[in-house]
């Protein structure tokens, strides 16, 4: 009979122990990276925080094209030129028939003279090249503008400054999520290890159960409990997993790192009195301590 139980005792531990692995993670590979690495990594590969600074970068440089804008301009130009003509086998002989036809029709002394000049030929060939330069200088000032050139200025002074307010707002939006999801990911784990302890205690009570239940120690109901609290503990350790996973997952995402991160900088606690950190909350927040906490506890907003 002893060494029934025994064996009963050891097929419930086993049962146990592939239960729970049955949802134990299976090992991945994890990059270690400690806060301040991890943040470095954000500011390299985060897309929102690169076109926050290329958006500023943009206002920054319209800014300064238009500093001289209203000014005076002073422009300078010169230019050197150089060009070579030929004409080849122009015909003559049109020419030629016209003016015998004119010598002909003048008085005989006359059309005498011009007989004695050398015929033209019946073709001709021209070519000519010539080269110089020439340089030119102007200058404008803008007497009246009626304020055109100070409210661009302006502008685009307002432009860069609102591009940098953007951007202070984005880098802080996306470091709260950074944040968030690096100490998460270490809550998640933390509270998947414990979980998966839970069942582990709970599924050793459900065998302890089933063997009091064979020695008539307890009833079938005590039994029955055993077991739906062991199926709680096992239903709450894989969804604390899962929840595990996915926050490791969306770290990794949020960094653009194909392998899952381990954050290995440890939580933080504030462990100072929260009686120091009053002044200084009700000078910051002083309305807003006014508006939600009525009365006075020795500054304003704060009730006994």
């Amino acid at each position: 009979m002893l060494n029934q139980r025994n064996r009963l005792r050891a097929r419930l531990t086993l049962g146990a122990l592939m239960g729970v692995a049955a949802f134990l993670p299976t090992l991945t590979r994890a990059e270690a990276l400690s806060f301040e690495e991890a943040a470095e990594r954000l500011q390299v590969n985060s897309d929102r925080l690169a076109m926050t600074r290329l958006s500023v970068e943009s206002a920054q440089l319209k800014e300064q094209a238009t500093r001289h804008l209203g000014g005076p301009v002073v422009s300078v130009g010169a230019a050197a030129f150089r060009f070579q003509g030929a004409v080849q086998g122009i015909d003559l002989t049109p020419l030629t028939h016209t003016i015998g036809s004119s010598i002909a029709a003048l008085p005989a002394p006359l059309a005498a003279g011009l007989t004695r000049l050398p015929p033209l030929p019946n073709s001709l060939d021209l070519s000519t090249q010539r080269s110089g330069n020439t340089s030119s200088v102007s200058a404008i000032l803008p007497i009246y503008t009626g304020g055109a050139t100070t409210a661009i200025k302006q502008a685009l002074q307002a432009k860069t400054e609102e591009a940098r307010a953007d951007g202070r707002q984005v880098q802080q939006e996306v470091f709260n999520e950074f944040v968030q999801r690096y100490f998460g990911a270490q809550l998640a784990e933390r509270v998947a290890g414990l979980r998966e302890v839970a069942y582990r205690t709970v599924s050793e009570h459900d065998a302890a159960t089933q063997r009091m239940l064979e020695a008539g120690l307890v009833a079938q109901v005590e039994r029955l409990q055993a077991r739906a609290a062991m199926e709680d503990a096992k239903r709450n350790a894989l969804k604390a997993r899962d929840d595990a996973e996915l926050a490791s997952t969306a770290l990794a995402r949020t960094l653009r790192n194909n392998e899952r991160i381990q954050p290995m900088s440890p939580l933080f606690v504030i462990s100072s009195p929260i009686e120091l950190r009053i002044p200084l909350i009700a000078d910051t927040h002083s309305k807003l301590i006014a508006d939600s906490v009525p009365g006075d506890r020795g500054h304003p907003g704060w009730s006994a």
